[in-house]
């Protein structure tokens, strides 16, 4: 897990991880507690290692996904950040002997393994469903862009969450994204990704009865 400044925060992390836990069966809520693992080659000799922490911290499920690159200024370099799912497939099926009937291990294979594959939509939608709160209370389209002023609905410090995703911000941020953003200049194999793949077959009728069983 790491030593020193490291290892000082991760423990901090877990201690108020079991809080939570604990707080959750005391006063026996019914929320699922969920945790994510960002996978890169230099902390994949860990992963092991944090999913039996998590574990015994007492959430319900870690999820496994790979880095999102950031936008092309901040980009981290893909020889580095990238991990194709065939790399992993050892490491994924240990992680898995972790699990039990109140305990989930989740990779993510498909965020892996479309690590390189064009999008076959123009436009974002996805972002209708989905959304970004930091820690500063900012809330904003997406993660690879919560930083940048033109891709922020609001604060939730100083407007209700209703006020702000019904606002005239989030109206035209909105406009923007569904019909002036080009989403092959986005970074690789974010979030709302997957929603607008789902979208853009309905959208164009590219799949007959989708839903179909």
């Amino acid at each position: 897990m790491g030593g020193g400044g490291g290892g000082e925060l991760m423990a901090k992390v877990l201690k108020n991880i079991e809080y939570a836990t604990s707080f959750r069966n005391k006063n026996q809520l019914n929320v699922d507690l969920g945790s994510q693992f960002v996978l890169l080659p230099e902390n994949k000799d860990s992963l092991l290692s944090a999913i039996s922490h998590l574990k015994n911290a007492g959430v319900d499920f870690v999820s496994i996904k790979p880095f999102v690159f950031q936008n092309e200024e901040q980009k981290y370099s893909e020889k580095q950040g990238f991990i194709a799912f065939e790399e992993i497939k050892d490491l994924a099926k240990e992680a898995k002997s972790y699990e039990n009937e109140s305990f989930k291990v989740i990779f993510r294979e498909n965020a892996f393994g479309n690590k390189q594959k064009e999008r076959n939509y123009s436009h974002c939608y996805g972002c209708n469903f989905i959304t970004t709160l930091n820690s500063a209370g900012d809330l904003a389209t997406c993660l690879p862009y919560w930083d940048r002023e033109e891709f922020v609905y609001g604060n939730i410090y100083q407007d209700s969450f209703y006020e702000i995703w019904n606002g005239e911000k989030r109206k035209k941020i909105k406009k923007f994204l569904e019909q002036e953003l080009d989403c092959k200049k986005c970074p690789t194999n974010c979030r709302p990704n997957a929603i607008n793949e789902f979208l853009n077959d309905i959208l164009k009728r590219q799949a007959k009865h989708i839903n179909f069983i």
